[in-house]
């Protein structure tokens, strides 16, 4: 995950759901998270590429906390996600996708810890 979009802080899921955003409402993996400070927020990715694959990984961190990104983070940080991580992650195997990260972008790389 690119260090300078990932969004600061860490975010509990909350739940994962299919549902519709952007500018044709098109289908999207909609998660709720929950921030330190307790605010509810609802990201979501409406990627077409690999999305099935994308809301299976979601899945599996239902109640984990994690951190995300997001393209162009400063404008887009509240309403879309780009990756997704487990907030613990330490060092990522790059040959790897199960392991706690997944780059949708099909660019893994190794992340510094914060």
């Amino acid at each position: 995950m690119n260090s300078h979009e990932i969004n600061p802080g860490v975010f509990k899921v909350l739940s994962v759901e299919w549902g519709n955003r952007g500018p044709n409402s098109e289908k999207a993996i909609i998660l709720s998270l929950q921030s330190e400070d307790g605010e509810i927020l609802s990201v979501a990715n409406n990627w077409v590429r690999d999305q099935q694959e994308r809301y299976n990984f979601a899945k599996k961190l239902i109640g984990e906390d994690i951190r995300y990104s997001t393209w162009q983070k400063n404008t887009y940080a509240k309403d879309w996600f780009k990756e997704l991580e487990m907030a613990n992650q330490v060092k990522v195997d790059s040959s790897q996708s199960e392991g706690g990260y997944f780059d949708f972008d099909n660019e893994f790389e190794d992340i510094e810890p914060i």
